[in-house]
């Protein structure tokens, strides 16, 4: 991967904090951006669901919606610009607000308050502009590819009966119900039940697929039903493993970070460059700079870049590398066994595999 193939769209967008005040998406890019987010609410109701006639009717009008404009209505929005982590590499995290109630009678009189609906679907575009004086046309989710196609983010209609009886290993070519990524945000006591998600680290050379694609089937499962549908996903802990790091993906995380950077990192204690650290032999480096204690740190991450990678590749499969180098031998470290080395290969591929299923929904 070099700069000219790098993604402008490096991770997200996620939804971070909600509630009736505001919404919060977090997005990684690799170049600067101006962020305008939009959050709409359907004028039918949560049991009306939206039919594949109605997604396509106006696909090509403006809002970002694909929605006949008597369906929904604009709600909030909130815009932003990115910050700067490194020359290809810049995170925003946007925070879309109710519109006010009423315009302000005088200067010195506030306006009413809004809030956002609760218990009710709401949908969100975003759109991703280069410079924030409106001279080009931004880019929305429909232009990012992410409404359609291999990589959408939206769900497909799927009922609780097929997520218990399709081979997971296939995704059937359903409708989807919305044209836009939704959410909702519950009431709590007086409302809807909350059903919360909950998940810790993900190890993506683990010999189990990610857990995260039964969330993924859960949500799928009850997208228009808030008494079922997850309301919110916990992941509890550092989301990624940086000490025990695969063999085979340590080389890529440090090319990639490089890249993303602009430059390459020196690690305060260190007389090795990153690079010249042969594949699994980080172990006694880490507990004699660092002190660290962990067993499994022969390919423990240093620097920020590659923890900032780390997290990026654990979330968008197209910072993966199209192959994994399967020539063990050139890397000449005993601690790496040819055993261990294509197990971790192969829990690779099981997780970019998996990553994919989550892209695609």
């Amino acid at each position: 991967m070099t700069e000219s193939t790098i993604p402008l769209l490096l991770a997200g967008p996620i939804i971070r904090r909600v509630d009736k005040t505001q919404v919060c998406i977090w997005i990684a890019t690799s170049k600067a951006i101006y962020t305008k987010i939009e959050i709409f609410k359907f004028k039918k109701s949560n049991s009306d669901f939206v039919s594949s006639k109605d997604v396509n009717k106006n696909i090509d009008e403006e809002p970002g919606p694909h929605f006949s404009q008597s369906d929904i209505h604009i709600m909030g929005s909130g815009n932003g610009t990115s910050l700067k982590l490194g020359d290809n590499l810049y995170v925003s995290l946007i925070i879309a607000r109710p519109f006010p109630l009423n315009e302000p009678v005088e200067p010195d009189i506030p306006n009413l308050l809004s809030t956002f609906p609760m218990d009710e679907i709401l949908a969100y575009d975003i759109e991703l502009s280069l410079s924030n004086e409106g001279k080009e046309k931004g880019l929305r989710l429909k232009d990012l590819g992410l409404l359609s196609g291999e990589n959408t983010i939206l769900y497909d209609s799927c009922d609780s009966g097929e997520l218990h009886n399709h081979n997971e290993h296939e995704r059937k070519p359903l409708s989807n119900l919305f044209s836009l990524p939704t959410f909702y945000i519950p009431a709590g006591k007086n409302g809807t039940l909350i059903n919360i998600l909950y998940g810790s680290c993900r190890k993506l050379h683990g010999n189990d697929e990610d857990s995260l694609i039964m969330g993924d089937k859960l949500l799928a499962s009850s997208i228009s039903d808030l008494k079922k549908r997850p309301s919110s996903l916990f992941l509890i802990g550092d989301q990624i493993y940086a000490d025990d790091v695969a063999g085979p993906l340590i080389r890529h995380l440090d090319k990639l970070a490089n890249e993303l950077l602009g430059w390459r990192e020196v690690v305060d204690g260190f007389d090795k460059n990153l690079e010249d650290i042969p594949v699994g032999g980080r172990r006694q480096l880490v507990r004699s700079k660092a002190h660290f204690t962990s067993e499994v740190s022969d390919n423990h991450l240093l620097g920020f870049g590659e923890f900032a990678v780390m997290y990026l590749i654990a979330w968008n499969s197209l910072l993966w590398p199209k192959k994994f180098d399967h020539y063990l031998a050139k890397f000449q470290h005993s601690s790496v066994s040819k055993k261990q080395y294509e197990a971790e290969l192969r829990g690779l591929e099981i997780s970019r595999k998996n990553l994919q299923k989550l892209e695609d929904s």
